[in-house]
């Protein structure tokens, strides 16, 4: 049994800004929660959470002498939200990865991978390049009414700020060529399959997986027929054949399905007793360059089994037959092949490129060079 403890806990925040050396405080609060296995051992994490909380917690502020927001606390507030992005980044590399990985088709996990992370490396450029110190004469006004709203106090002003620069900007810029670069680079590979296809003139086939078939690929056909099966299981033999496409006769293609072999008995779950599963076979186009850019009829029959239950602890199997003659565009050979390497290609390089301009922009946030600042006690 874990113990959760937690405590808003408040301190001033005192800083010494890098421009003009003016020492200024604010009061800060920070509510901070922390866990152990015994009561005593919460307390003393939360302790220690509460240390760590208001030593590195910032809040953003400008100095009130100069206007400047200080390296320190831009810093915090992209690496804040850098680190978001970043995981986010990861979530939706691996949420598209899995639905390449399941079969989902491509020009689905290209479109959606391309807005979300489009999104993301928007939000990434725009953190990076939104300089809040763009406008220090605005800053400074914003600042000096907060000294007059008590909310900042002065507490160390210098005889003779200096003239404040044009380009104090400078101080904080949050531009990265390469990671701004990766960032592009990355949405780019993302989008390189439909790209390639489009540019290339792969026509796309429905139900097939890949979308793109060309002679010597080896495509996965998905029938337009579900089965209710225990735990999903199903095997099924499959004949599949081919017409058109210049050739005299149909001709026969090498081809395999599921095939489960679940025994004479089943352990199985209330949840597994009836799953739906999509029939499938997966069919071998033949290596031939005459194939290429032609018009096809593939005809497929499968015969499958499936157990199914059968009263309450008991199953059966199921016999049953499908079948279906879908329309088959040929590309160019081995083009299903290329297109799904891209595809792979894509969402794994794009969204490791973009993860890598994710690194690059928190460590150039961090390199950011501010003042020590330090968190005096503050009476509740």
């Amino acid at each position: 049994m874990g113990y959760n403890a937690s405590v808003t806990a408040n301190c001033w925040k005192v800083h010494t800004c890098v421009h003009c050396s003016t020492v200024f405080r604010y009061y800060m609060t920070r509510k901070v929660t922390a866990q152990g296995n015994t009561e005593d051992g919460a307390r003393t994490n939360l302790g220690k959470a509460v240390v760590a909380s208001l030593t590195t917690g910032v809040d953003p502020y400008c100095c009130p002498t100069c206007g400047l927001m200080p390296p320190e606390m831009v810093t915090a507030a992209r690496n804040s939200r850098y680190g978001c992005l970043n995981w986010m980044t990861i979530g939706v590399g691996a949420c598209l990865m899995i639905a390449l990985g399941v079969e989902f088709p491509v020009s689905t996990v290209i479109f959606w991978g391309v807005i979300l992370l489009g999104i993301l490396a928007a939000v990434f450029a725009l953190t990076a390049l939104k300089n809040p110190n763009a406008n220090v004469q605005g800053n400074l006004t914003t600042a000096q009414k907060e000294v007059q709203e008590q909310k900042l106090f002065i507490e160390e002003k210098p005889e003779n700020p200096p003239v404040r620069s044009s380009s104090l900007g400078e101080v904080t810029h949050g531009g990265h060529p390469l990671a701004l670069g990766l960032l592009c680079a990355g949405l780019f590979l993302l989008a390189l399959p439909e790209t390639m296809r489009v540019v290339s003139g792969w026509r796309a086939n429905e139900s097939f997986f890949p979308a793109v078939v060309g002679p010597g690929d080896t495509p996965t056909y998905y029938f337009h027929r579900g089965i209710s099966s225990i735990k999903g299981y199903w095997k099924g033999r499959v004949k599949a054949e081919m017409s058109g496409a210049g050739l005299s006769a149909p001709k026969e293609l090498q081809s395999e399905t599921k095939d489960n072999n679940w025994g004479d008995s089943i352990s199985v779950k209330s949840s597994e007793k009836d799953s739906s599963e999509t029939l499938w076979a997966k069919v071998v186009i033949p290596n031939e360059t005459a194939l290429a850019s032609k018009d096809a009829k593939v005809h497929l029959k499968v015969e499958y089994v499936a157990p199914v239950m059968s009263g309450s602890n008991n199953f059966r199997e199921e016999a049953g037959t499908v079948e279906e003659s879908p329309d088959l565009h040929l590309s160019s050979p081995g083009a299903g092949s290329l297109y799904g390497k891209l595809a792979w290609w894509g969402v794994v390089g794009g969204s490791g490129l973009i993860l890598m301009a994710g690194y690059l922009l928190v460590r150039h946030a961090k390199s950011l060079k501010g003042n020590p600042h330090h968190a005096l006690q503050a009476e509740d």
